[in-house]
């Protein structure tokens, strides 16, 4: 079965991607993992119950039963446009599923190695589909976010399950019904899983339709917005009463707040767009000096 390698030590230096990195490092940790038990796990934290009922046809008993209805989370379900599949048949006039269909997002890999588009390492290589990446799209149906790839990306395993996991890494806002903020923090995979770990997730809001940025405020914006999450992790700098003194320093070290400790690495990413079929995105900010916002606030 293939494998894939883990480590603190492969970035892929792409902001998707490396949250994707982070969250399956948390999960699995570094060293050699099955790719297929890698993917089943994702699939099954990204689908969930919807609590609406539906029927399929038992053959065996020859009678209708009814199963609870699943879909992928949201806003996960704006970009996996994958339903769940089942055998049917036509019973009295109508095709039904004989069992409650299945959702799942298999990942074929090629049966010669080549370069992978994102890491670029030599190894079997996948299709990026738009359904399961938000930034990588079919240009045969849509323009592509990355220039330069008019086939289409094709990326090997690990870059494959590291897009789908970056789902999980996400933090995001919902505004109004048509325009969503996503923010992704890049940096070295050791310090964003300690940056995830200690002060994103202790902060982050239970997931709604709202969304899991906790903010200070937000409106239709991009910056107005951004500027309200940054504004609510500010207030921690000084005291928290949520998060442990290490994190609090490792806070106050990321946003700049102490001048006499060398500002991290990170990077925050700040994108807009609206849902319909797909996502639509409309503008893409990358904030990347933020001891001046700090000083401002």
């Amino acid at each position: 079965m293939s494998r894939i390698t883990l480590s603190f030590d492969r970035s892929t230096g792409n902001f998707w991607m490396d949250t994707g990195l982070v969250v399956l490092l948390e999960r699995f940790g570094e060293g050699e993992h099955e790719v297929e038990n890698v993917r089943r796990t994702l699939v099954s934290q990204l689908a969930q119950p919807t609590g609406k009922k539906g029927e399929y046809y038992d053959v065996n008993a020859r009678a209708f039963r009814e199963y609870s209805k699943v879909n992928w989370v949201y806003p996960v379900n704006l970009f996996i446009k994958v339903a769940g599949s089942a055998p049917k048949i036509m019973v009295d006039g109508r095709k039904v599923f004989t069992s409650p269909p299945e959702f799942d997002l298999p990942i074929k890999l090629s049966k010669e190695k080549n370069l992978c588009d994102i890491c670029a390492e030599k190894s079997f290589l996948c299709d990026a589909k738009m359904w399961m990446y938000p930034f990588i799209v079919d240009p045969k149906k849509f323009g592509t976010f990355y220039p330069g790839t008019k086939r289409g990306l094709k990326l090997c395993a690990r870059c494959a399950l590291a897009g789908l996991a970056a789902y999980l890494g996400w933090l995001w806002r919902a505004q109004g019904r048509d325009v969503l903020h996503f923010f992704i923090f890049h940096t070295d995979l050791r310090e964003m899983k300690r940056l995830h770990e200690e002060v994103l997730r202790p902060l982050q809001q239970q997931s709604t339709r709202g969304g899991t940025a906790p903010v200070a405020f937000a409106g239709p914006y991009l910056h107005e917005t951004t500027l309200g999450l940054l504004l609510a992790l500010f207030a921690h700098v000084p005291r928290s009463d949520r998060l442990s003194e290490e994190a609090r320093q490792l806070l106050a070290a990321l946003l700049g707040a102490n001048a006499q400790t060398p500002p991290l690495a990170v990077t925050l990413y700040a994108i807009t767009g609206k849902p319909g079929q797909a996502f639509n995105m409309q503008a893409l900010r990358e904030f990347s000096r933020l001891q001046p916002l700090y000083r401002l606030l």
